[in-house]
């Protein structure tokens, strides 16, 4: 019986975790996936240089680290407010 109690109880918290670290992930993916998308131009049907897929990943790179340093930066302001 304890036996029972402490797998349901274990396995509610990995549920509970599993759900909080879950709009993390979301987000990163949605960062990077925005990054991409500012940096496709990048990526033209004429751009077979390699020079041209190296700048597209420093593009990818650096838009996604502004894109998060400005999230932090709203939340740390959001938070601050309160």
């Amino acid at each position: 019986m304890f036996r029972t109690l402490a797998v349901t109880a274990l396995f509610a918290l990995s549920l509970t975790s599993a759900a909080q670290a879950a709009p993390a992930m979301d987000l990163n993916g949605r960062i990077q996936q925005a990054a991409e998308n500012h940096c496709a131009p990048l990526l033209g049907p004429r751009t077979n240089s390699l020079l041209y897929k190296k700048w597209y990943e420093e593009c990818v790179t650096v838009s996604a680290a502004k894109i998060m340093a400005r999230v932090t930066l709203d939340k740390q302001r959001t938070f601050a407010s309160k």
